[in-house]
């Protein structure tokens, strides 16, 4: 959410990237209704558009749905990332703030994924075209995890004085997970020697898993962790109203800002429905691959105990860590309404099962007022693909998209859809309720309300 998250007005659509963000913002209270988040990227298939436009007819009779694959030899990788905000609230005092908020969140990761096992999970083994290839797995990862966190958030200004003040904040985060699924291959090579046969030698790895079975046990299924989110920011020359004649002068509400934030560290530890394998073997044969049916958890239990374990035993518990990622951010008031923002994510890998957090580096055109905001973002995305964005803040409503390129066809998109990237929310402010000065007295600048 680069168009909205960075914002001086953003609140609790900025507590991901920087919980500071509720010091910030400009006004009492902020409750937030309702807030969407959908982002899902990869590098290795596209969807032709006018397939898209021209609904299933268009593919009907087109091998593998008349998709287009990136076969070149950069490693293939793919994120997704849902959230959905439930109603949470805001309030800031004089020089603290404290919130609320609940999310249900999804995220899923694949990295390392060499072009050929790509092809090869996709199209299998009767594709001629990667049998007999020799195909290297190092550092394989490919995670997926679905939790509701709950959170309770404190900040508050630490100084102040005219020419600058510090903010820290946090959010202590108890999470509810409903599922966890981790694969990661230190080191493997893999040979499909016909349609029906694979070869693997030196494969090392671990495979952990745990999700419902049984729809009835949703209630029942606790697997519990916690986690925080933690953030300082900088905010030299900050804004002091100036008069001239009686009236207020526009200003620039700061010089700059910079902002150091530590998100989603945190744990959940799988406890019931959990299966935790580690492997260590030299070679392994996989024969009549085609016609291998795997049923159920036991199932895959008993396929990769009989064939990769070596007589290890199955735990029935792990650890999965959140996808935890360290961010810095700065963001310059160029003049009054206008702002420029620069934004690094770099993902923080965990010792143990994981999901990852996609790499970013961005930088946001803004224009804001309190009532009216609109943003221009482009992203550098896990360092594989650039995008340019937009987002709207109109009142209580705001709206946006990091990946403006999916919903225009254009040369910029290459005609082809790699994912989707689309969030809105609504929330209301106290200056939604606060009673409209006399028109004379006010003066409608983005330094002040």
């Amino acid at each position: 959410m680069l168009g909205v998250s960075n914002g001086n007005y953003a609140g609790n659509s900025g507590m991901a990237m920087n919980p500071t963000s509720m010091v910030l913002m400009p006004y009492k209270w902020e409750v937030q209704i309702l807030s969407y988040n959908i982002s899902v990227d990869n590098n290795f298939i596209g969807m032709p558009k006018k397939r898209i436009l021209g609904g299933p007819e268009a593919m009907n009779n087109v091998p593998y749905g008349g998709l287009n694959f990136y076969t070149n030899s950069n490693d293939k990788a793919a994120n997704m990332h849902f959230a959905l905000g439930l109603p949470s609230i805001i309030y800031r005092f004089n020089d603290m703030a404290i919130g609320f908020r609940m999310t249900v969140r999804n995220d899923i990761s694949v990295h390392n994924l060499s072009s050929d096992l790509a092809i090869l999970a996709y199209k299998g083994t009767d594709y001629k075209a990667i049998q007999g290839k020799d195909i290297v797995v190092d550092g394989l990862r490919i995670g997926g995890l679905t939790w509701l966190e709950t959170a309770i958030s404190f900040g508050k200004q630490l100084s102040k004085s005219e020419s600058r003040k510090w903010l820290a904040a946090g959010s202590l985060k108890y999470l509810t997970a409903f599922q966890g699924s981790y694969a990661g291959i230190s080191d493997a090579t893999l040979r499909v020697q016909n349609d029906s046969t694979i070869y693997v030698t030196k494969v090392k790895g671990s495979i952990d898993y745990s999700y419902i079975e049984d729809p009835t046990d949703l209630l029942r299924f606790r697997c519990t962790g916690f986690g925080v989110d933690l953030g300082v920011q900088y905010v030299s020359n900050p804004f002091t109203q100036k008069y001239s004649g009686g009236r207020p002068i526009p200003m620039k509400k700061y010089d700059y800002r910079v902002g150091v934030s530590l998100m989603d560290l945190g744990f959940v530890r799988f406890a019931r429905n959990a299966h935790a394998m580690d492997f260590d073997t030299e070679a392994l044969n996989f024969d009549n691959v085609n016609n291998t049916q795997v049923n159920g958890t036991a199932g895959i239990d008993s396929m990769i105990y009989n064939t990769a374990m070596n007589g290890a035993e199955i735990k029935r518990s792990f650890v999965m860590s959140l996808p935890t990622g360290l961010s810095v951010q700065y963001d310059h008031c160029l003049k009054p309404r206008w702002y420029f923002n620069v934004t690094a994510i770099q993902r923080v890998p965990m010792p143990t099962a994981r999901v990852d957090r996609p790499n970013m580096l961005a930088a946001t055109l803004r224009y804001e007022t309190p009532f009216f905001e609109v943003g221009f973002p482009y992203s550098f995305y896990d360092y594989y693909r650039h995008r340019l964005g937009l987002a709207l803040r109109y009142h209580i409503f705001y709206l946006g998209t990091d990946r403006i390129g999916t919903f225009i066809n254009d040369t910029y998109a290459a005609n082809d859809v790699t994912g989707v990237d689309l969030y809105f929310g609504f929330k209301l402010t106290s200056i939604d309720f606060k009673r409209k000065a006399k028109t004379h007295s006010h003066v409608g600048c983005a330094a002040y309300f």
